[in-house]
């Protein structure tokens, strides 16, 4: 599903960074023509015009400044991960006069919310900042490591989705009340379901944020998400990205569908609206780089009619390089080009030895019998596969199951060269055999 560009998130007022733009958009909400969107890294919530290209202006949520420096930025940022569209009863068709913004909980600082009164013309906004530690208390026991990416309402209830690691590969939704959560007391949540999605060159798809697509069956109904596959064993660090799709959740709460997403692009907010022709997505992108403003896409998923299943396609294929490592002579020279180009890196041998700790480097332990790595590469070797080997015999394998072979050396194996160096090879084994006889 390709993915239309159409603005960067400039702003009226710079950001910590100095630039006058989001880098780090994390959540968003359409409202008629206005767009609001929250960046992790940012005290406030930014408003922009869908139907002009002015720059956003900002609403202050939480006092004072963030440090300019991006890693203790990163240390103290409040990190808003959600935003939610609270329905007002008093208007017509249920529409929206607050939001509510959640932090992902992931460290100390990064529990707190805040509840948005959105401003008639004219007026500020009227701003409630949230205390969630009893929230997220309750959620510790129920999942490995707290990170929330993304929310949806579910009748009375708020559903939670808890974003998964390389560590840690699964999702999980979980269940809360929504008037408990916005008292700011004690909650009840429980695990409603856990998500093992796809894996994007052997990095995880994780969930980044949730919409609801049926928006008339205020109990259930089906549930759009966005998914990424950044190779990161925690929730703090950031990683590599090898891949990003779209999820439909069926009113279970079972994976209907997948659709991977061209460009890659780490979509961390996501809206969605059935219309004649199709589901009109937009999405906003976390640039992961402070001097990168994040961006604004559209897209159209095609349907039949609004029943019908999303058509499902597997994830995008990114390389990988399998490396036969037991006598490789250049293991840093690849690591140095995998950190260049964020291409993965499994190192297969049948004994240990020091390895960088990076997650685009994995090791693979074979046992020691004849061949183990050679077998292992083979079989694993595909038409995304970069294989780096001296080995003739495994070369010729490789190339014959579509693979990329390049020798220590740095020189490709062909399907023109590889039969020239198997006769090589034999000669020289014969001449060898000869020798010792």
């Amino acid at each position: 599903m390709h993915l239309t560009h159409m603005r960067e998130l400039t702003v009226d007022t710079p950001q910590p960074s100095g630039h006058a733009f989001l880098s780090a958009a994390s959540g968003m909400v359409v409202r008629g023509s206005m767009l609001y969107v929250v960046a992790d890294d940012a005290h406030c919530l930014a408003v922009f015009d869908l139907d002009g290209m002015e720059p956003g202006q900002l609403i202050p949520l939480i006092e004072g400044d963030l440090p300019r420096d991006a890693k203790q930025r990163k240390k103290v940022k409040p990190d808003f991960e959600i935003l939610l569209a609270l329905p007002d009863p008093k208007l017509p068709d249920g529409q929206a006069s607050r939001l509510l913004a959640l932090g992902s909980g992931s460290k100390a600082r990064r529990m707190r919310g805040a509840i948005i009164d959105l401003p008639s013309i004219g007026a500020p906004a009227k701003v409630h900042l949230l205390d969630l530690e009893p929230l997220f208390s309750a959620i510790a026991p129920l999942v490995p490591e707290v990170n929330l990416e993304g929310a949806v309402l579910r009748g009375d209830n708020l559903l939670l989705f808890n974003r998964g690691t390389m560590t840690h590969p699964a999702s999980h939704i979980l269940e809360v009340p929504l008037a408990a959560l916005l008292e700011g007391g004690a909650v009840s949540v429980r695990l409603c379901a856990t998500l093992t999605l796809p894996s994007c060159a052997g990095v995880p798809l994780t969930v980044t944020d949730a919409c609801r697509l049926d928006t008339d069956e205020p109990n259930g109904g089906r549930i759009l998400l966005s998914a990424v596959a950044e190779a990161t064993n925690d929730s703090y660090a950031d990683g590599a990205l090898l891949g990003a799709a779209i999820v439909e959740l069926d009113a279970d709460l079972n994976v209907r569908n997948i659709q991977p997403l061209e460009p890659i692009v780490k979509v961390e907010g996501l809206s969605a609206r059935i219309a004649a022709d199709g589901v009109h997505l937009l999405c906003v992108t976390d640039a992961d780089d402070p001097d990168r403003a994040s961006a604004l896409y559209s897209c159209v998923l095609m349907t039949a009619d609004s029943s019908d299943p999303l058509p499902h396609s597997s994830p995008p294929l990114s390389p990988r390089i399998l490396v036969d490592a037991d006598a490789c002579p250049v293991k840093e020279e690849i690591y140095k080009v995998a950190w260049r180009r964020n291409v993965p890196v499994v190192l297969v041998s049948n004994a240990r030895f020091r390895m960088p700790d990076h997650p685009l480097i994995t090791r693979h332990i074979v046992s020691d019998s004849f061949d183990a790595a050679d077998d292992w590469i083979a079989e694993q070797a595909d038409g995304r596969s970069i294989v780096i080997t001296a080995d003739i015999l495994l070369a010729d394998r490789c190339l014959k199951a579509g693979a990329v072979v390049i020798g220590n050396n740095g020189k490709p194996f062909t399907s023109a060269s590889i039969g020239s160096a198997i006769a090589t090879r034999a000669i020289m084994a014969d001449l060898r055999a000869g020798m010792d006889g």
